[in-house]
């Protein structure tokens, strides 16, 4: 045990803290403050993976790795993730799989359940702040459309704006109830 454990998610960043303590001491600096060279160690697994998906930029693929996703949405907690329960460390349902493929990840980089659900919710956050299409915005204008708090009109709606307001004007029809 050492005091980087401390302020460490796992064992892997204790020892990056610890190394950088170390290389700090033996150069005359201060190995003391904890949090600053977690900061350190952060930011240089950060870069490292900057560095690795700059490698990979040249390559034309279809579906990006869950690490690459995560990175681009600022999210090293996610590009990092550790199952912390038991379900997280179940297999990806089938469910997920479909919804993370249509993102372009590539399922063999997600880990596991937990960290398919965490993809997603990034991915589901996102859908909803999605921007209307020039169509969708032409016809909200039209029938003088207001979101539902009342802060977005026609030209702010997003795509889950668009979304509830044509399905309020087209219900679905009612089944017929058997006999």
């Amino acid at each position: 045990m050492h005091p980087a454990n401390l302020v460490s998610k796992d064992q892997s960043e204790a020892r990056e803290i610890t190394a950088l303590a170390f290389e700090k001491e033996a150069s005359g600096g201060d190995g003391e403050d904890l949090l600053g060279l977690a900061g350190e160690a952060r930011m240089a697994r950060e870069e490292a993976l900057r560095k690795k998906l700059a490698q990979m930029a040249n390559r034309q693929a279809k579906f990006i790795s869950a690490e690459e996703f995560a990175i681009r949405r600022h999210q090293l907690e996610l590009a990092e993730w550790q199952p912390t329960m038991k379900w997280h460390s179940e297999p990806v349902t089938e469910k997920q799989k479909p919804w993370l493929e249509k993102a372009g990840i590539n399922l063999d980089t997600v880990q596991f359940k937990g960290h398919a659900s965490k993809l997603l919710d990034i991915i589901f956050q996102e859908a909803g702040r999605e921007p209307a299409s020039h169509k969708q915005k032409w016809v909200l204008r039209q029938a003088g459309f207001r979101s539902p708090d009342g802060l977005r009109g026609a030209d702010e709606a997003t795509r889950e704006d668009a979304r509830a307001f044509f399905a309020s004007r087209n219900p679905k029809p009612a089944q017929p109830e058997a006999a």
